[in-house]
């Protein structure tokens, strides 16, 4: 998955001051963008969350239509004016038409400062926490290369080639030689650990690394902590039962953070009787956000 961190900075924290995102599609899309309707920068992230599925779409393909599924991305608040996007698209889904390979475009903003007191402006500042990448097996076919394939594309046949013109290079995998391939979660050109890339090419704990085939990896603890849950579900669990739900926590441990959460149940209600069949016990009260 990828995360990025929109923050925004400004003297008016208040509903009057709002912000545009725009996401600014590459990839299969590129050309294409969306904006957000406008958002409060005392949004929390479900206002935002609403606001960016909606986005409006302008420059897509011919006879294409698209929008995001809210069930691809995740918005996060992080203190006031700031939230952290987490996407996480499904593998040959249209929204990995707007990435390179799953890395999401890093968002912009689009709109000026939209006050009642002109004075008052903001600064809306996007950095990219966690580089999203899946392979290409996972892209979804193009519509040329779906062309092509059924002899509709204008593509000229190439001409045949003697195979015995044709040689295969084997790729090498060389942990450390600051060149990263595919066998490796990152290579920044030491054998060394605790430096977030370990001796064997794999990302140490806390530590996020560019990923580029190719290039050097960097790594880093990033400054703004992120909490998530371990896994994305969790239950189903027997009334009255316990739930023990995993949090972890990624990025540096001297930058103090707090959470709360909440729970609820989906078919719980105050009354037995309206209950699935299955509920037949328990106190049924709707306190505590259950």
């Amino acid at each position: 998955f990828e995360e990025q961190q929109v923050s925004v900075t400004t003297d008016a924290f208040d509903s009057n001051t709002t912000f545009k995102v725009m996401y600014n599609a590459t990839g299969e899309y590129k050309g294409a963008f969306g904006i957000t309707s406008s958002i409060p920068v005392t949004a929390g992230s479900y206002e935002f969350t609403e606001s960016f599925a909606a986005m409006t779409w302008t420059g897509l393909p011919d006879d294409t239509s698209y929008e995001l599924d809210q069930s691809y991305f995740e918005v996060f608040t992080n203190g006031t004016g700031s939230w952290i996007l987490r996407f996480s698209f499904a593998p040959n889904s249209d929204s990995l038409r707007t990435t390179m390979l799953g890395d999401v475009p890093l968002l912009l903003d689009s709109a000026k400062a939209n006050t009642d007191d002109v004075d008052d402006v903001y600064v809306l500042t996007v950095r990219q926490l966690l580089q999203g990448v899946v392979p290409s097996s996972a892209m979804p076919v193009s519509a040329t290369a779906v062309g092509a394939a059924s002899g509709e594309s204008d593509v000229e046949e190439a001409e045949d080639v003697d195979e015995s013109d044709l040689s295969v290079t084997e790729v090498l995998h060389v942990c450390g030689n600051a060149a990263r391939t595919s066998a490796e979660d990152c290579d920044d050109g030491n054998l060394v650990d605790l430096d977030g890339c370990s001796a064997n090419c794999t990302i140490e704990a806390g530590y996020i690394c560019t990923d580029d085939i190719g290039a050097t990896s960097e790594c880093e603890v990033p400054v703004d902590p992120t909490l998530y849950f371990a896994a994305t579900t969790f239950g189903p669990f027997p009334e009255g039962g316990k739930a023990y739900v995993t949090v972890k926590r990624l990025g540096s441990n001297l930058t103090e953070v707090t959470g709360s959460y909440s729970v609820y149940g989906s078919t719980a209600v105050a009354s037995v009787t309206e209950n699935d069949d299955c509920a037949t016990t328990g106190d049924f009260n709707n306190t505590g956000g259950i």
